[in-house]
């Protein structure tokens, strides 16, 4: 009896310590039961320590790379991770709206040591996004705001949502609170997920692999609420198994696998 397994996609760069990035996607959604093809924008030149280079793809070959899976495979949503360049964020994101694809946005600044992983502008992004998953330091560059509390993450995802994204996801684990707390706003309310802080150094690839086992989950057929607070659990595991070894002299990656 056939069997089809769901099809996502995630479009981001490559970074070869497999601690974030391409590697991390696809091992979130290897671990969850979905079918993940990948679309590289850039090759890193990375170790958990530093991000040394950034090599983005010409637009040919990023647009070769789309036509080829796109023509082949039913993909039910994309992720998107680092662009790297305007030129390459507009192209990805005209393709996937002509092809009407949904797709969950991390929008991938800048390096955890502070080194730029986009020249662009994000407002274009925004706009048609089903969810965007911004951490505190993105969510501020997108509004101008200065987060410190909830209040304040209620404010910004207002902003961000009047940009034009479906659904607002504001990851707050920096906040200076006992717990970390992730806001879900949708235009009309909001939702909040709660969870122990995890003291760790091994903290590379957290918000690929949240917005990938979002993206995993609500193409099995989650709705939105579920398929965050079930990401978070899949997130905090991988936290958990990753939490006292010694992968790399900087900050490590996390387990998506048993161990």
């Amino acid at each position: 009896m056939a069997h089809n397994l769901p099809v996502v996609i995630s479009i981001a760069g490559s970074d070869g310590s497999s601690g974030a990035g391409i590697q991390a996607d696809l091992k979130t959604f290897s671990a969850l039961g979905v079918y993940g093809l990948t679309v590289i924008t850039a090759i890193t030149v990375q170790n958990t320590t530093k991000v040394k280079n950034v090599h983005p793809v010409s637009l040919n070959l990023l647009k070769e790379q789309l036509d080829i899976l796109f023509s082949d495979f039913d993909i039910k949503f994309a992720k998107i991770g680092m662009l790297a360049t305007s030129d390459i964020a507009k192209l990805t994101i005209d393709y996937l709206k002509e092809k009407r694809c949904p797709f969950i946005l991390d929008p991938v600044l800048k390096s955890s040591t502070g080194t730029l992983l986009f020249d662009g502008n994000f407002e274009e992004l925004i706009k048609g996004s089903f969810l965007i998953t911004p951490n505190l330091d993105e969510a501020s560059y997108l509004t101008g705001l200065e987060i410190n509390s909830i209040s304040d993450m209620e404010k910004a995802a207002k902003i961000i949502f009047a940009k034009g994204a479906k659904y607002v996801l504001i990851k707050g684990g920096h906040l200076k609170n006992e717990k970390a707390i992730d806001m879900l706003y949708d235009g009309r309310s909001y939702e909040y997920f709660i969870s122990d802080k995890i003291k760790t150094k091994n903290t590379h690839g957290t918000g690929c692999t949240l917005s990938s086992a979002i993206t995993a989950y609500l193409a099995k057929g989650e709705n939105i609420v579920i398929s965050i607070r079930k990401a978070k659990e899949f997130l905090i595991k991988s936290m958990l198994k990753a939490k006292n070894l010694n992968l790399g002299h900087g900050r490590g990656p996390l387990i998506h696998f048993e161990i």
